[in-house]
């Protein structure tokens, strides 16, 4: 019969969790002599039905006697699905699970049954005369003397047939029983073995005995295979085999010695949690048992471990996380320790132990004085812990160690930007206020930490602390030059938006670090290009902005005139500039190229700005016909001189290259941009491709020395305008024909392949494509000039071409053609060159090829990929 609990209020909350008033009701109910088992109390936690139930106005009242009925009618009330009973106990009343008489009866039926199984022919009982009656052999004394000698003898042998006799003794079933299942636990494996034979002598099945046998005396091998055997057997034996098999289990772990079959035997205990849940002495042993393992052997066993523990914590959770938090509160090795607190983290844990599991956690975490896998591990699991985990790194971040700085800067700043729930804006301002103080005061890599972060921002932040951020991080950049870091900033500003061009203005006008004004100016570009929604004060930001940029560009400062300028261009290619700004800028620009002492950044804003579908048709036009005149312009001679450094001759090049780096790539790129706009006259767009295509001439028949970049560049500035559907065909034909005359370059038979691959439909191309490809094939087909590294350009450029569609008496021609260059790939495929199957994958959607070709090659590319997977499970099977 279950017995009441009797614990003092502190006891109850302690071991149970009860809240403070449930554990007053149950302090008035022992008054009234009315107790509640264990199990009850285990179900009563915080907001539980049964929580309801017990503090319901029914058993407050004074009653001389509670029935069941009216307590299952409360429980029902309440919510609760468990089925309740009142059973007397002495001069009390016990309120039980009737699942708690069910088991007591059922170890009661159990243990007759085990008595009165027919002995098996193995059992050393068949062989003992006068098994039929033995109890005038043994007398009461004599049965006790047996029982103490089993337990507590000092000789093993005189403990052995103490345990053998003591199976031949009329003493009750149960008696031998409990003695038994005491011994099985034993610190000698030959007791242990000799209390399983005691036990099957009673019905224990034979093949679970056999097993624990093997358990407790076999050699290293035969218990792990013994372990094993017995996670299958705990799922299908009876309940007593159950608990006989888990007690073994808990002895045999408590004294192995070798690994994997200590590992074996945690995989066994995780099978036996249903069981273990029931038995409460028996749960907390395993818990513990399993807790030294990660003590000892952390990095071997902590997998197992854990995912026995995952089982115990399912199957019991509030009494196995409660049991756990307190031995992590007395662990002393720190690995154990931390490994235990990064499994709490990963559960739902109880309401009064959340918050000291999470605040432990993270102070362990700070104090740690290395990065390993431990360390990752819990920190992460904090970083899905969301605004607790974030007061409890604020927390402890002023006694971290060193090297835990940087990670806890990180875990903060992922809560607080990236948090799933979202963080709350209290945490996002207290965790943005530590920041802050870092960024002044910091270890250079803990700031760094912060520069790489997003919570800097965050739009919810504060005004105001937004504003120091943004002066901290521009005042940080000097000691980082790495190109990364800039960047990380310049995204951080560039994600504020518009509430950072305040700050970034503040720096420009009034800082004294010319490099901060600097990195400020170069930023305010980039907080444009961040608009979404534009509107009137957006219009009236970028106007003050661009004021601001000219103004600085006109020589205040001659460190920042070329940074002004760059800042000028970034701010102007945005499309939400007031049209009269832009206006002025352009015609101020253009005034001063004459003299200004940076005429190229001055170009560049110039072409930026023509480019701007907001700026006024006009002075676009104006702008386009400047650039015209400077590139129809000789280019001046490069002027050289030797010097020497130390013993070395120098070449030294005079400003006039400044006219190929600076100038050149500046109209090209606005020569780009006119014309791909839609707004550009058609008469204009022709000039301007008459140019570039006389320009392409002069560089290819070297009647013009030009540098490999800008080669390229021109190049690129061919194929854009080709390939978009502003340029007329005319032009098209004329850039087509320009580049076509060169079949040995493969840079420029990518451009080809694109601008077909862009307009397919253009009559022009379709009748003078044929005679281009006759000759790239013939170039590149002979004597070997199709080297594996060209290959792939050259053959996706002719895969490109085959876009476009023929007509006329071209349509057989073209056809012959493509045979060609299908024949083509299909040798590349075969040669194994990559990238090859990407282009033949795309000529089999290509409409303008014959369906029968298109199915050819997914045949092909079907049948390759086959025997790719049968040559792949030919490799894995081995010789």
């Amino acid at each position: 019969m279950p017995e009441p609990v009797r614990l003092g209020p502190a006891e109850l909350k302690q071991q149970y969790g009860l809240s403070v008033r449930l554990a007053a009701r149950v302090g008035s109910l022992l008054k009234r002599r009315i107790g509640l088992s264990a199990m009850v109390l285990e179900r009563a936690g915080p907001g539980s039905p049964m929580e309801r139930m017990l503090l319901s106005a029914a058993l407050a009242r004074p009653a001389r006697k509670l029935s069941s009925e009216r307590l299952q009618q409360e429980s029902q009330a309440a919510g609760g699905e468990e089925r309740l009973a009142v059973e007397d106990w002495q001069d009390w009343q016990v309120i039980v699970l009737e699942e708690e008489l069910e088991a007591e009866e059922g170890w009661r039926v159990a243990g007759t049954e085990l008595v009165q199984r027919p002995v098996g022919p193995g059992s050393f009982l068949a062989h003992v005369p006068g098994l039929e009656d033995t109890s005038d052999l043994f007398t009461p004394g004599e049965i006790r003397r047996l029982k103490l000698e089993a337990v507590a003898g000092a000789d093993l042998a005189r403990r052995r047939s103490a345990i053998r006799q003591l199976a031949l003794s009329p003493a009750p079933a149960r008696e031998k029983i409990l003695v038994y299942v005491g011994l099985l636990t034993d610190s000698e494996s030959a007791v242990r073995a000799e209390a399983v034979s005691g036990l099957e002598a009673l019905g224990l099945r034979s093949d679970v005995a056999s097993t624990l046998r093997e358990l407790a005396e076999g050699d290293g091998p035969q218990r792990i295979l013994a372990a094993r055997r017995l996670s299958a057997l705990i799922s299908g034996g009876s309940g007593l085999e159950g608990y006989v098999i888990v007690r073994s289990l808990l002895g045999g772990m408590e004294r192995e010695s070798e690994l994997p079959a200590r590992e074996a035997m945690l995989a066994a205990l995780g099978a036996a949690a249903p069981l273990l849940a029931q038995h409460a002495p028996e749960c907390q042993a395993a818990v513990r048992l399993i807790v030294q393992q990660l003590r000892e052997r952390p990095a071997e066993l902590g997998g197992e471990a854990d995912r026995a523990l995952a089982a115990l914590a399912d199957r019991s959770s509030v009494a196995a996380l409660r049991q756990l938090w307190e031995l992590v509160q007395s662990e002393s090795e720190p690995a154990a320790r931390v490994h235990l607190l990064g499994f709490l983290c990963q559960k739902t844990l109880p309401e009064d132990l959340a918050r000291p599991v999470i605040e432990r956690s993270a102070e362990q975490l700070a104090a740690l004085t290395s990065n390993d896998e431990q360390a990752l591990r819990l920190g992460h699991l904090l970083a899905g812990r969301g605004d607790l985990a974030a007061e409890a790194l604020l927390s402890a971040y002023p006694r971290a160690h060193p090297l835990q700085r940087t990670f806890m800067v990180q875990l903060l700043d992922r809560l607080a930007s990236r948090g799933e729930p979202k963080a709350d804006a209290r945490i996002k301002q207290a965790v943005g206020d530590l920041f802050l103080s870092l960024l002044q005061g910091g270890e250079r890599a803990v700031r760094l930490a912060v520069l790489e972060g997003n919570l800097c921002s965050d739009r919810e932040l504060d005004q105001e602390l937004r504003r120091q951020l943004i002066h901290e991080m521009m005042a940080n950049l000097k000691e980082y030059h790495h190109p990364r870091t800039r960047g990380l900033v310049e995204s951080t500003v560039a994600r504020i938006g518009i509430p950072a061009l305040g700050p970034l203005m503040e720096i420009i006008e009034t800082g004294v670090r010319p490099h901060e004004r600097e990195m400020a100016l170069q930023f305010l570009g980039k907080v444009f290009q961040r608009v979404d929604k534009p509107g009137p004060e957006i219009a009236r930001e970028s106007a003050a902005v661009m004021a601001l940029c000219w103004k600085l560009a006109q020589g205040e400062c001659v460190d920042l005139e070329k940074t002004a300028l760059v800042a000028l261009a970034d701010v102007g290619a945005c499309p939400f500039v007031p049209g009269e700004v832009l206006l002025e800028i352009s015609r101020s620009l253009r005034d001063a190229l004459k003299h200004a002492r940076r005429p190229f950044e001055v170009l560049r804003a110039l072409g930026t700005l023509s480019a701007n579908p907001a700026t006024p048709l006009e002075e676009r036009l104006n702008t386009a016909t400047l650039f015209l005149q400077l590139f129809r312009s000789d280019m001046p001679q490069v002027s050289t001189r030797m010097s020497e450094s130390g013993s070395e001759p120098v070449l030294e090049l005079g400003h006039e290259i400044l006219a190929y780096t600076e100038m050149m790539p500046t109209l090209l790129q606005g020569f780009e941009s006119i014309c791909i706009s839609p707004e550009i006259p058609m008469g204009v767009r022709e000039r301007v491709v008459e140019a570039l295509r006389l320009k392409w001439r002069a560089v290819m028949e070297f009647r013009e020395v030009w540098g490999p970049a800008n080669i390229t560049r021109l190049l690129g500035v061919l194929r854009t305008i080709a390939a978009s559907l502003e340029t007329q065909s005319k032009d098209r034909l004329k850039i087509f024909q320009a580049l076509t005359a060169e079949v040995q370059d493969p840079g420029v038979l990518a451009a080809v392949g694109e601008i077909c691959a862009h307009a397919p439909s253009d009559a022009s191309i379709r009748s003078a494509l044929p005679d281009f490809l006759d000759r790239v094939l013939a170039y590149w087909t002979e004597g070997g000039r199709m080297g594996r590294e060209e290959s792939l350009r050259v053959l996706r450029s002719l895969g490109q071409m085959m876009a476009v569609k023929p007509e006329g008496r071209d349509v057989s021609r073209m056809g012959r053609l493509r045979e060609r260059v299908i024949a083509l790939l299909y040798d590349a495929l075969r040669e194994k060159v990559p990238g090859v199957g990407d282009v033949l994958r795309g000529l089999s959607q290509n409409p303008e090829l014959p369906e029968r070709q298109r199915n050819e090659i997914v045949e092909r590319l079907a049948g390759l990929s086959s025997l790719g997977r049968r040559d792949a499970g030919t490799r894995g099977r081995g010789p």
